[in-house]
């Protein structure tokens, strides 16, 4: 009996003193907006926006708390009114995840008369099925108030269905710092959706208290009826709460009765650049878009996606990928429509993968077919008085034509044409079989476009003429005549589930390590003229080094989009790779092409295990280049002397005021001769062939991926999807389960990249496109004349 009075005595001074007017629960369960009050950091767990309000039915609307809360990306506040009867009192909460599975919080406790208290919460989830949580309060023990600790655990043996949990609670009494102890044990249910049953043991009181919650979609109403050791019951909480996240509901199931609305604008990029301020086009990646639609395809509430598809730019291998990654999403039986004020060739074959494709009355559907657009300034230099030497391996290996030259090669006609010959031919098959129509039918179309918007309807080229703000009204009569919202993707992220399952930490983790742009000596950087980036030796071969030195990273994914580069550079980058799969601890590499990995970018592919790209990657190019430009005409017309004192036979060995003579144009081949005998020979090692095959294949040749995969250059056509799927089983997963993504490397901001107005000329520029390309031109002129070997594609290859 004594103890039944102590244990009631502490409930009582609990709630009434203190005004915690919220159901019971352990420290180490606690994930709703009445955590803000038992343990803040449980305000974490679940994103979106809560209300809660708790009261003894029996005093309604004389004794209550009403707590309101919001959260985002596992950071949330919260606040509370609190009010026993006579006094009010607040509160405010603050809880955040500091890694995977593990969440501080704190509240302070504030009022009229009240001196500032304070609680601390902890939990921490080192399995998905077992969660450790602890509380302090009155530590300070201001206001009259005994400190209080609590530590609890809980396990779920069954999944998420069953939970059981003891917490500890220790208050401090007396003056002399002994503390009192007691436990409560704890079981929660919910075998039927969105009906729970909670049940709780006081040892020290020998109390029992009984709980049951029932669940609307965002909303529950609960009671906790607590009962002496004999029955005798003993007061109530009344508890109401709202959250935005749709939860478990037996009366109404979640309907899949929304369309998400994903706007794809400017340029598909493989990393986010760096943080300018002046920069507005960060968007998601390519790798965001294939994963949030997989995400996306898993989410009840939603009934398909809409793309918006804005001046969307990218080359033919990230629009493979994502066609590929709408088909996914189809085949999880949801539907896609596409929507584009105006569009071309690449964003036309994306649209295909839809249900439907809608158009702007007032657009343009510039269905024209492939061009490759190749730019030569032979007779510019010649203006100017600068001439061009330079020296290869290989027919194909034309990287200084557009120097050196005034037209196409054959040999660079003959490769290209196989280039676009394969991409045209995946293009129009794939096009024409979504649209019902034969392969020669849709080349037709595409010989007699451009099209008005009217003029691709009538050809059946897209499915309905709609403005914007018709696009509703469309979805709600095209769906049987549902009650259907088309939201944004921040308003459906605001939305959210209810997290069910504890989120333990990824004890396992596969690195994505990115090697974009033309391959350099140093570190990675980001050209002032044309805004492209390069991908620096230095950088990468960090990036990869500490991947592999992880102990927790168990596979690495390169992904590359790189025509080359630097020699040296490129040799850095793959020894890294080498070690990695050949080293002590060797670790998967699996290598992802994007649109480019051709001459120093499939270089550093060699050594990985596994080598992927998508049918429109432009891989291959082995081959070497090297030379100079000679400026002494242009030195004469500006007025400028050079005297050159030497010492050595080759001491102004590649001068840019003399031409190259032949013994020195024969000496320079014999040292790319070298360098192109180690790219053959690693390239054998890596591709287990003979480096007489290796050779046959190489001479500066470029294939697509279908080819490539043929002569045996990768292993298998895909993307960063099929990539994710190979590494989980290089390590033992299976595709379905999940793991930790690490992404490399990791850019430090500093104050040039703050203020770089870079980004603004990268936009201008997505609006001249010609513009670009010569810009580009220009670094990669930069490159060839740093007179050293190159690994370097033989042109910049514009695909409209």
């Amino acid at each position: 009996m004594k103890k039944w009075l102590i244990g009631s005595f502490m409930l009582i001074i609990g709630v009434a003193a203190s005004a915690q007017y919220v159901p019971p629960n352990s420290v180490a369960t606690d994930d709703d907006i009445f955590s803000a009050n038992r343990n803040p950091a449980g305000l974490a767990v679940n994103d979106g926006f809560q209300f809660g309000l708790a009261t003894d039915p029996e005093n309604f609307g004389d004794q209550y708390g009403i707590y309101l809360g919001a959260g985002q990306d596992h950071s949330a506040v919260a606040f509370g009114a609190l009010y026993d009867g006579i006094n009010y009192s607040y509160s405010y909460s603050n809880g955040a995840r500091v890694i995977r599975g593990t969440y501080l919080g704190y509240e302070i406790d504030f009022g009229k008369g009240i001196a500032p208290e304070y609680k601390y919460g902890l939990i921490t989830r080192p399995l998905n099925f077992l969660s450790v949580g602890a509380s302090a309060m009155n530590f300070t023990e201001n206001n009259g108030q005994q400190a209080s600790y609590k530590a609890g655990i809980a396990i779920r043996p069954f999944g998420n269905r069953i939970t059981l949990a003891a917490d500890a609670v220790f208050t401090d009494f007396d003056a002399d710092d002994e503390y009192s102890t007691d436990f409560v044990g704890q079981i929660s249910t919910e075998l039927i959706n969105g009906i729970s049953l909670n049940g709780f043991y006081d040892n020290a009181s020998e109390m029992i208290s009984l709980g049951v919650g029932i669940n609307l979609p965002n909303q529950k109403v609960g009671s906790v009826s607590h009962l002496s050791s004999d029955g005798e019951y003993i007061r109530s909480i009344g508890t109401y709460q709202y959250t935005s996240a749709s939860m478990r509901t037996l009366f109404d199931p979640v309907k899949a009765d929304q369309f998400v609305l994903m706007r794809m604008n400017g340029p598909v990029v493989e990393e986010k650049p760096r943080f300018s301020i002046f920069d507005d086009t960060r968007g998601r990646t390519l790798t965001d878009f294939v994963m949030q639609l997989d995400k996306y395809s898993e989410r009840k509430d939603l009934a398909g996606i809409v793309l918006y598809l804005e001046n969307l730019t990218a080359g033919p291998a990230k629009y493979q990928e994502m066609r590929a990654a709408v088909k996914r999403f189809r085949e999880s039986g949801k539907k896609v429509y596409v929507y584009m004020d105006t569009g071309g060739n690449s964003q036309y074959y994306l649209a295909t993968a839809a249900d439907k494709v809608f158009m702007n009355p007032a657009g343009s559907l510039w269905l024209t077919g492939f061009s490759a657009q190749l730019m030569y300034i032979k007779d510019l230099l010649g203006k100017v008085g600068i001439e061009a030497e330079f020296v290869h391996i290989g027919k194909y290996k034309s990287a200084g034509d557009m120097f050196t030259e005034d037209s196409t090669t054959e040999a660079n006609r003959e490769q290209l044409t196989a280039y676009l010959d394969d991409l045209y031919d995946t293009y129009t098959s794939d096009i024409a079989e979504a649209r019902g129509l034969s392969q020669e039918a849709f080349k037709a179309l595409v010989d007699d476009g451009p099209y008005t918007a009217k003029k691709a309807l009538e050809s059946g080229l897209v499915d309905s003429l709609l403005y914007h703000d018709e696009l509703k009204q469309f979805i709600t009569d095209e769906n049987d005549n549902g009650d259907y919202s088309l939201i944004t993707e921040s308003s459906l992220n605001r939305k959210g589930k209810w997290k069910y399952d504890w989120e333990a930490p990824l004890s396992e983790k596969i690195a994505v390590v990115y090697a974009v742009g033309q391959i350099v000596t140093g570190k990675s950087q980001r050209s002032p003229l044309s805004g492209t980036v390069s991908m620096g030796s230095e950088t990468i071969a960090k990036a990869i080094r500490k991947a592999r030195e992880d102990n927790t990273v168990k596979a690495i994914i390169l992904r590359i989009d790189s025509p080359g580069g630097s020699a040296l550079a490129s040799d850095i980058i793959w020894r890294e790779v080498h070690l990695t799969v050949t080293g002590e601890k060797p670790k998967p590499v699996i290598v992802s092409m994007s649109d480019v990995a051709g001459s120093g970018g499939y270089y550093i592919a060699m050594a990985a295990d596994t080598i992927l790209a998508d049918p429109g990657t432009i891989t291959g190019s082995i081959g070497v280049i090297a030379g100079t430009f000679t400026m002494q005409e242009l030195f004469d017309k500006i007025g400028v002397n050079l005297d050159i004192i030497k010492r050595g036979e080759r001491s102004d060995f590649l001068s840019p005021s003399d031409s190259m003579t032949a013994d020195e144009r024969e000496k320079l081949y014999s040292l790319i001769e070298d360098t192109y005998q180690d790219f053959i020979g690693k390239a054998a090692e890596g591709r287990n062939m003979s480096v007489e095959r290796i050779d046959s294949l190489g001479r500066g040749r470029i294939y697509s991926g279908y080819d490539a995969r043929e002569v045996g250059l990768i292993d298998e056509v895909g993307g960063m999807k099929e990539a994710f799927n190979i590494a989980k089983e290089s390590i033992g997963l299976s595709p379905d389960e999940e793991i930790a993504i690490e992404y490399y490397p990791k850019y430090s901001v500093d104050l040039f990249d703050l203020f770089n107005s870079t980004d603004i000329m990268t936009e201008y520029l997505q609006n001249h496109p010609a513009l670009k390309q010569a810009l580009s031109e220009l670094d990669k002129a930069q490159i060839l004349a740093n007179q050293e070997a190159l690994y370097l594609l033989p042109y910049t290859l514009k695909v409209k």
